[in-house]
């Protein structure tokens, strides 16, 4: 797992660690208390797509709490982007504070996903994942 260390004052996170991120050719889903699911090129296209909007100083938003856990989370490499209805966010651990982006089409993933887990709630499995994922594409 990478830490991921900002520099002090600084209002987003470090190019470089997004840079890293944008460039990785590992790119996985990995659901809460399950095991990583990997994403094809379009679905991780997708995300590289909402990751460009930490480089945009008006899209990104800095939080001291991102509230109820995430939903999981978009692995690229050892860079993890939490997901949370329509917020992508990287959690800078010395800062204590997120740095979040929102982004519509994650908000389509986070309705799936709850129809998916249904009442009373309940973890989707791997294959319902993979069906929830398509709407990347």
């Amino acid at each position: 797992m990478l830490f991921i260390v900002f520099n002090e004052g600084c209002n987003r996170p470090l190019l470089d660690v997004i840079k890293k991120a944008l460039s990785s050719t590992n790119v996985v889903f990995e659901p809460n208390l399950q095991e990583p699911i990997p994403l094809s090129s379009r679905q991780a296209e997708a995300i590289r797509r909402i990751i460009e909007r930490f480089h945009q100083n008006s899209q990104v938003q800095i939080r001291k709490d991102i509230g109820p856990s995430e939903s999981g989370a978009f692995v690229f490499d050892d860079v993890h982007f939490g997901w949370l209805g329509s917020l992508l966010y990287l959690y800078d651990a010395n800062a204590k504070r997120y740095y979040v982006v929102q982004y519509p089409l994650l908000g389509q993933l986070a309705e799936a996903f709850f129809k998916a887990a249904g009442y009373p709630f309940q973890n989707p499995s791997p294959e319902k994942w993979r069906e929830i994922l398509l709407i990347l594409e």
